[in-house]
């Protein structure tokens, strides 16, 4: 198949790209300029490089294409820039969803378990479970709303396909995403880890979730592609190990997390912009969000692997590009 996979830089798309061609797809791919970047090089793909609102870059990029997978997303997880969030996680994907439904291409759409409601500590959530949402912070406002877009387009003929993965975790995390948490507990100690819970996974589960819902996925389906549901707490003193360093000490309690949330915003506010601490990183922070991937395993014959062979893959790639010094090569 010839697939378009846009957001090619980042962990997912890089990550899906690399297993499409070792299957023996051709893959174009949809990035920001610079169209020489690093992420691809040695990759064999067209690459198009170019702004998501760009209607006729949109229609090059797609021409000719099997399946569109899109996991081009902004992520800000607080307050402000929600309307530069709904730009790209909204708009964007509107206008791509358009040419695919004109063009009677697949897409496969990257949401996120932040487009769905939190589970408990002893009821992971399922895609059925749409209400309450999450604190209405730009990520999940924008991304939920992206959702109900192309549900709508469904209904008018889209072949689309939601995948909802959670907190993942691998080897070509460029920027880094989630691999910030690594690279945050390596080069100093963090006493306290968040109060709540989440659902991390191996990136590579999910790409091999995504190939499945492209190869067999029913249109108009939500696929969550979870993995182990463990508390922050557990998860940073996993990554502590790992790196050899100080575990934290425990977790942030209600009144500590309110009032490092309450400052951080003010010193946000005070400086105009908006860092990755804060009020709704916080909030966000203290719920379980469990999530149960029981419709993908049924369905798309998703498995969830291990979750220390990923993390130790992230830390080899980070050292191998110089993100974390050379001791932590051999941990």
């Amino acid at each position: 198949m010839k697939i378009l996979v846009t957001g090619a830089t980042g962990l997912v798309g890089n990550n899906l790209v690399r297993m499409l061609l070792e299957q023996g797809h051709q893959c174009q791919v949809l990035i920001r300029p610079p169209e020489n970047r690093r992420e691809l090089a040695g990759l064999d793909v067209e690459v198009f490089a170019g702004d998501l609102h760009d209607v006729d870059l949109l229609n090059s990029a797609a021409a000719g294409v099997d399946v569109i997978v899109h996991t081009a997303a902004m992520i800000h997880l607080g307050w402000t820039k929600l309307d530069e969030s709904r730009q790209i996680n909204v708009q964007a994907t509107a206008k791509i969803a358009e040419i695919a439904a004109r063009n009677k291409i697949r897409m496969i759409h990257l949401s996120s378990v932040d487009a769905l409601a939190p589970g408990t500590k002893n009821k992971p959530a399922t895609e059925l479970d749409i209400f309450p949402a999450k604190p209405e912070c730009a990520y999940v406002v924008s991304k939920r709303e992206a959702d109900k877009v192309l549900l709508a387009e469904f209904e008018q003929g889209l072949d689309v396909i939601i995948v909802h993965p959670g907190l993942m975790f691998g080897a070509w995390d460029w920027k880094p995403s989630s691999g910030e948490m690594i690279t945050s507990i390596a080069r100093q100690f963090v006493p306290f880890s968040p109060r709540g819970g989440i659902s991390t996974l191996d990136v590579l589960d999910s790409c091999r979730g995504i190939i499945s819902a492209i190869e067999s996925g029913k249109a108009g389906q939500r696929y969550i592609l979870a993995g182990h549901n463990i508390t922050y707490h557990e998860l940073w003193c996993q990554i502590a190990t790992l790196l050899n360093r100080r575990k934290p000490l425990c977790r942030l309690g209600p009144a500590i997390g309110w009032g490092v949330g309450a400052c951080s915003d003010l010193f946000n506010k005070i400086r105009g912009q908006e860092g990755p601490i804060n009020s709704a990183s916080i909030k966000l922070g203290s719920l379980y969000n469990y999530y149960d991937s029981t419709k993908a395993q049924s369905e798309l014959n998703y498995v969830i692997s291990p979750l220390e062979p990923a993390l130790k893959r992230a830390i080899a790639f980070f050292v191998e590009q110089k993100m974390l010094d050379d001791k932590f090569a051999d941990m």
